[in-house]
């Protein structure tokens, strides 16, 4: 399977490592933040079919595959993750669905629409509570053993998504990278960055009447 591969960059970081000068990838730099990056990257993506991978995550061998069984059914296949700390020690298993779990069809982006670039925090959730309320079918794909608590990710989760186990999946197809400097840290830790979270959330119960997973 050809993977096309187009990378969107920030643009108050465009920076293309040289290492990567030269290759196969694409770059587009979009305004600022990881919306307008994501959203750049896919104003100039072509296939049928499209996938996320957040510049400090890690897709493991046969992410894609697994999802592809998913995909004939469900227009929109996410999965959990193994969050490690910058060093790779294991910090957690994250049922939730973010980016970099997310494969889908192009006709599912463009009815749902691209990032929401007014949004800093809480992107990601956002374009969910748009996918759940457009009606299209989700699937979340999560390792044996993955939590059972009636109160955790999961129940959040399998609201709008069918949870689905494979028996040759044992770990999580996403290692995800929590970076001491990312979005949640300063949201605990900075009052402007606290107040913005809050407006988000606000806006999303405003729009949702949940924040939506």
């Amino acid at each position: 399977m050809e993977v096309e591969k187009v990378v969107g960059l920030d643009a108050g970081h465009p920076a293309i490592p040289d290492r990567l000068l030269g290759s196969d990838i694409r770059w587009a730099i979009g305004g600022v933040g990881q919306a307008a990056a994501v959203n750049a990257a896919m104003s100039m993506s072509t296939g049928d079919m499209i996938a996320i991978l957040e510049d400090d995550d890690e897709w493991l061998p046969g992410k894609l595959g697994y999802q592809l069984l998913l995909l004939a059914d469900h227009l929109f296949v996410s999965c959990n993750q193994r969050e490690i700390d910058l060093k790779g020690n294991f910090i957690r298993y994250n049922d939730f669905a973010t980016p970099s779990g997310w494969l889908m069809t192009r006709e599912v982006w463009r009815n749902v629409g691209p990032f929401d670039e007014s949004f800093r925090f809480h992107v990601d959730t956002e374009w969910l509570g748009r996918l759940n309320r457009s009606g299209i079918r989700r699937a979340h794909l999560v390792h044996l053993g993955a939590e059972k608590n009636p109160n955790g990710w999961l129940a959040k989760v399998a609201r709008h998504s069918l949870v689905v186990q494979d028996a040759d999946v044992t770990e999580p197809l996403v290692r995800r990278t929590v970076n001491p400097g990312g979005g949640v840290q300063r949201i605990l830790t900075d009052a402007e960055a606290a107040l913005q979270s809050k407006k988000e959330h606000a806006a999303m119960w405003s729009a949702f009447g949940e924040i939506p997973w």
